[in-house]
């Protein structure tokens, strides 16, 4: 779980989208949730209601899951596409850490989600931290993704400050 670059980048496709079409900007607490969304479902899920989940990425992971969302969201409340697109852009990032096509493609290769990571097993908090440290700490690639994850938030919450900001 990459939460400054979930965020981050999240935040910076959305003020280039808000820019590029000069629309109003968006809630960056809301985009944040979204951007972590299948996180917050998924993660939780694992670590809570399905102790025997081989993977943290389950539903909200999903290609069809997200596409049926997408849609239901594009016909009923079109004023929260904007947050429903942070759903795919997450799946997205999540390459980064690793491709999980049992997960992105559920059902469509299977009903059972292949064991890719060990979210699913963690048991409070503290050993989620711990994990996500050690994970940083084994992959450059991760802590590089991190960290411009964070220059992004920093930039975009700095443009927020400025007087004469336009856009997200």
């Amino acid at each position: 779980m990459f939460v400054f670059g979930h965020i981050g980048y999240s935040w910076g496709a959305a003020v280039l989208a808000t820019r590029m079409k000069r629309s109003a900007r968006l809630p960056l607490l809301a985009l944040a949730v979204a951007a972590l969304g299948p996180d917050l479902v998924d993660k939780v899920a694992a670590t809570t209601l399905l102790h025997d989940a081989p993977t943290s990425r389950l539903w909200a992971h999903s290609l069809v899951v997200q596409a049926i969302v997408l849609g239901v969201v594009w016909t009923t409340r079109r004023g929260w596409f904007p947050y429903a697109l942070m759903l795919p852009l997450h799946v997205v990032f999540d390459a980064i850490d690793g491709w999980t096509p049992g997960s992105f493609f559920w059902p469509l290769l299977g009903w059972s989600f292949p064991p890719t990571d060990s979210y699913g097993h963690l048991d409070c908090p503290l050993t989620f931290l711990r994990f996500i440290v050690e994970r940083l700490a084994e992959s450059p690639l991760a802590l590089a993704w991190e960290a411009g994850g964070l220059v992004v938030i920093t930039l975009v919450l700095m443009g927020r400050r400025r007087p004469d900001a336009h856009g997200a």
